[in-house]
């Protein structure tokens, strides 16, 4: 089991404060899609751990639009394959760059043709 809030709030008062929000976190995967074509496309994703594979999922996006789930798989290192609608995909090395908390950027442009990276924003 891992620290309580409590505990947590009460190494703060003695430690600096950006380690402490470090520490309250979740540790987790978020998946940000942008579709920058003018139709809608399905998106699958899946995680995979030396090659088994962690966990997928579908997004649907409508044309022109961003969705981002968060909280799509545990934090760590996989390799990732999208594919846009059943046919063009690509491959990507997820890695967390140092981040407690970290998102898989999926681009869809206007030629229907997709692209994956890690977004580093920590």
């Amino acid at each position: 089991m891992g620290p309580t809030r409590r505990t947590v709030l009460s190494a703060c008062a003695t430690v600096p404060l950006a380690g402490c929000l470090d520490a309250l976190r979740s540790g987790q995967v978020a998946v940000r899609i942008d579709n920058r074509d003018d139709r809608r496309h399905a998106v699958d994703v899946e995680f995979l751990s030396d090659g088994d594979l962690v966990t997928e999922k579908r997004f649907e996006v409508a044309a022109g639009t961003e969705r981002t789930d968060e909280n799509v798989v545990a934090a760590g290192e996989y390799t990732v394959d999208v594919t846009l609608d059943g046919a063009a995909s690509t491959s990507v090395a997820f890695t967390m760059q140092g981040c407690t908390d970290n998102t898989l950027f999926v681009v869809v442009d206007a030629a229907a043709t997709v692209e994956a990276s890690v977004l580093d924003e920590c």
